[in-house]
């Protein structure tokens, strides 16, 4: 006996479900029906992300990985709109580093990429009116920024899946990184600042906002970090960050969560690195603890 699957997205409700069984050589058939329960959220507070998204949705048959695990075959969207009053920039930070934590394992990187690929598509769902996401991966092993895309409106998965091809993972080790003896976090917090201070054409900074301006001269930084745990990386002698950074932004650092002795994180560490940013850390790995996360950022930033 031959067993078969069908995975969909439902939403939470009541529904009858049909089977229809039918041998072509036979001409044998078989029917049944079946109500099928989906639990909703408890004390549900974020009804209106599924608002505008169908039913039911079937998953396609994909057979490349990482299509598999992005779903590009799902084109409904979350709502999650984020209206403020002052404008605001949200960055997406996607540290896809092929780190150390994965032990050279591609499995375990795939495991990884199952959370954070779902993840970044569900942040570039991110509508906001009164400001600007962009969407970004990292290589902190390499130092290098690996897929950029600015004023997303519709995420780029073609090119992000570049950067995450099976060539670029943890089994490949290039020259620079065998000369490495202990990778260190320090590109994603270049990067943070790099954003924070973005130069003219001219090379100057933008100047802060007066206390008599009406707007201010630049908007309000909400960056939204996805990784792994960081606890393989070497953090030292970093640079102070001038409080003056502070005043201008908030980090929301969600992290994959491993099961597991050998990495708990090393939350406090990334705090001291980011240091005097204010910075809110989320460990994530199920659905519930993804959405929980989008729920605090959506309703935070939606106070700015």
């Amino acid at each position: 006996m031959s067993a078969s699957t069908w995975e969909a997205f439902a939403l939470p409700g009541d529904y009858k479900v049909s089977f229809l069984l039918y041998d072509k050589a036979s001409g044998e058939h078989s029917f049944a029906q079946h109500t099928l329960h989906v639990p909703g959220v408890k004390h549900d507070d974020f009804e209106e992300i599924w608002q505008g998204t169908p039913q039911w949705e079937f998953w396609g048959a994909l057979t490349e990985l990482r299509d598999n695990i992005y779903r590009p075959d799902i084109n409904s969207h979350l709502h999650l709109v984020l209206t403020t009053k002052n404008p605001v920039q949200v960055d997406v930070l996607a540290d896809l580093t092929p780190s150390d934590l994965f032990h050279g394992s591609a499995r375990f990187y795939s495991r990884f990429l199952s959370v954070a690929l779902p993840l970044v598509k569900d942040l570039s769902d991110i509508q906001v009116t009164n400001g600007t996401l962009n969407v970004s991966a990292l290589d902190l092993r390499q130092r290098r920024v690996t897929f950029e895309q600015d004023k997303v409106k519709s995420m780029n998965w073609a090119v992000l899946k570049s950067a995450v091809a099976p060539e670029n993972g943890p089994g490949m080790i290039d020259v620079r990184g065998l000369e490495v003896k202990q990778e260190r976090p320090d590109f994603l917090r270049d990067e943070i600042l790099r954003r924070l201070n973005p130069e003219g054409e001219d090379g100057s900074r933008p100047q802060p906002a007066s206390a008599t301006s009406e707007k201010p001269a630049t908007p309000f930084h909400v960056f939204i970090v996805v990784g792994s745990p960081m606890d393989f990386y070497a953090f030292r002698h970093f640079p102070s960050i001038d409080p003056a950074e502070a005043e201008n932004c908030v980090v929301y650092y969600l992290q994959y969560e491993v099961y597991g002795p050998y990495a708990t994180g090393a939350l406090g560490n990334v705090r001291k690195m980011l240091k005097p940013l204010q910075i809110h850390t989320f460990k994530v790995r199920s659905a519930e603890s993804v959405r929980e996360a989008l729920e605090r950022i959506v309703k935070d930033v939606g106070q700015m």
